[in-house]
């Protein structure tokens, strides 16, 4: 009885989803850290393609269960997709450089998104090429901003798709040693140029005395660099097209807009190119095309899988 009353008369604690929203409210302080630390201004993006690449593979695995079983549907699909599959591996396996690089900048991409938007832009600006960095940690920075994309990685499907189309088949044409020649060093001497500029442009009072902590990092750098270099490669029929588009994303953006960042690119694409001269003179490899990889693999036949059991019999797939 008197245990009764004392539960009764003892008073309950609120729920969490109503007590944790007045604390906030009742705390300016607290509301204004945690709204600092809101991730919502960063997308997933690079997530959210991570999981849609795993789920074609697991699309992919399910397809040619489908065909070993001899259903019809899992056998079209295996006849028409198998010979794509096969170029795909053969295109990663000679540029093995160029699809390793787009892994790690996949992973610190998934982490800046991931990360409160104070806090990466913090991350970002630290490891970024600026005067500041630079001449604090030059090899430090030089070598972690060659592993970040740009605002938070929002254009991380343009990165993908020039990287696989463009550094690799310049791999391809050069090998890996060469790529990473000429990626790390068109990364090294733009930035190193655009610190220059900067630094002058600061002492003429022609730009804010800020500048010296912007935010400059390099995957943008290394996949320009590579592809000036291309330009060397490049095929007859596309030729034109693709000093077109080099033209376009290149010089475009250099007269239009006219920022320090869109003249470290056409630097870095200059040094790419001339590098791309050098490294030539030691010979080139035959191109690569997805036509005549696709062409020459035929859908392979699946094997049947024969596990034996307790009974001595066997199971197949």
């Amino acid at each position: 009885m008197i245990a009764n009353s004392f539960a009764n008369s003892t008073p309950k604690p609120s729920p969490t989803s109503t007590l944790l929203p007045n604390l906030i409210e009742s705390n300016p302080q607290a509301k204004a850290e945690l709204k600092q630390l809101a991730i919502t201004d960063i997308p997933n993006t690079v997530l959210w393609m991570c999981l849609a690449a795993g789920t074609l593979a697991l699309l992919w695995l399910l397809v040619k269960h489908l065909a070993r079983r001899d259903k019809r549907i899992g056998l079209r699909i295996y006849d028409l997709l198998d010979p794509q599959v096969q170029a795909l591996r053969i295109w990663i396996a000679n540029a093995p450089v160029t699809f390793v690089y787009i892994a790690c900048w996949t992973i610190t991409s998934v982490i800046v998104q991931g990360t409160p938007q104070g806090l990466a832009g913090i991350m970002t600006r630290f490891s970024s090429t600026n005067i500041f960095a630079l001449f604090q940690e030059p090899l430090h920075v030089l070598f972690t901003s060659a592993f970040l994309v740009a605002d938070y990685g929002s254009a991380y499907w343009l990165y993908v798709l020039v990287y696989a189309l463009i550094t690799a088949r310049l791999e391809q044409r050069i090998g890996s040693a060469r790529v990473i020649l000429v990626g790390a060093g068109a990364h090294v001497l733009g930035s190193l140029a655009i610190v220059a500029l900067e630094t002058l442009a600061i002492s003429m009072e022609w730009m804010p005395k800020t500048t010296v902590i912007t935010q400059d990092v390099g995957v943008s750098y290394v996949m320009v660099g590579t592809c000036g270099a291309y330009l060397l490669f490049v095929s007859s029929t596309w030729k034109w097209w693709y000093r077109a588009a080099i033209a376009v994303g290149i010089l475009g953006p250099l007269l239009v807009s006219e920022t320090i960042w869109d003249l470290g690119h056409f630097l870095a694409t200059t040094f790419g190119f001339l590098l791309g001269l050098w490294v030539k003179r030691y010979g080139v490899r035959a191109a690569v095309t997805w036509r005549s990889l696709v062409s020459s693999h035929p859908p392979r036949s699946l094997p049947t899988w024969n596990l034996p059991v307790a009974d001595g019999r066997s199971l197949g797939s």
